[in-house]
């Protein structure tokens, strides 16, 4: 079983914006899917956050990593409770279908 996990508390800005505030979401978004106005984890866009037939977990306002000005990232301990908590109840989930099969 595969588990994706995604935040979503930025949105790229547009070029017009680019010269007055350098914007590593939108030059990230843009490089990895063709769209810098995108939501994503402030480096990962959500269009390239998921794996087809993994559990996808979407976490709202969570950064990519510990230094995002939301202050919540993956790794947060409140953070962390939410999408452990989730991806445990769907392997225990999956195993028992294997048990039953």
């Amino acid at each position: 079983m595969s588990c994706c996990i995604k935040g979503r508390p930025k949105r790229g800005k547009s070029l017009i914006s680019f010269f007055q505030n350098y914007d590593w979401a939108y030059e990230s978004y843009l490089r990895v899917c063709g769209v810098g106005d995108e939501l994503g984890d402030g480096f990962v866009p959500c269009c390239a956050g998921h794996l087809d037939g993994a559990l996808q977990i979407n976490l709202d306002n969570v950064g990519h990593h510990a230094y995002d000005p939301s202050g919540c990232w993956y790794g947060s301990p409140q953070i962390t409770e939410l999408w452990h908590r989730k991806m445990m109840v769907e392997i225990m989930k999956a195993n028992v279908d294997k048990v039953i099969d």
